[in-house]
């Protein structure tokens, strides 16, 4: 059986997820676009930010109260934990897993697609 993640807590909207086992994030991206002028003297490329990926974040879990009728719902999303906080104002539910083995616990996998 698994070990919860010692200390975590995952808050989305007004539910609090209980028996965290993992949180991964994919991390952020920003796409850059070349801004070059062509009437530059200096010959040197520039570039600026464009649009930003907050990426996904995946749990697993014991228990969410959250169900199949909560996937494409947003809420804020918050992650909490030993040496790391990080929040988002609107994550959507973009995935739910369940699973159950006999003599087992129920597991619940959820992804969250994250926003500003």
């Amino acid at each position: 059986m698994a070990l919860t993640a010692q200390g975590t807590t995952v808050t989305w909207g007004a539910f609090t997820l209980a028996g965290i086992t993992s949180v991964s994030v994919d991390g952020v991206t920003a796409d850059i676009v070349e801004v070059s002028p062509r009437s530059s003297f200096t010959r040197f490329k520039k570039y600026s930010d464009a649009d930003y990926d907050y990426g996904t974040v995946s749990i697993s879990c014991f228990s969410s109260g959250i169900g199949t009728a909560d996937v494409g719902k947003y809420f804020a999303l918050s992650v909490s934990g030993d040496s790391v906080s990080f929040s988002f104002t609107e994550a959507y539910l973009q995935d739910y897993k369940w699973s159950a083995t006999v003599g087992d616990v129920q597991k619940v996998q959820l992804t969250f697609k994250c926003g500003a």
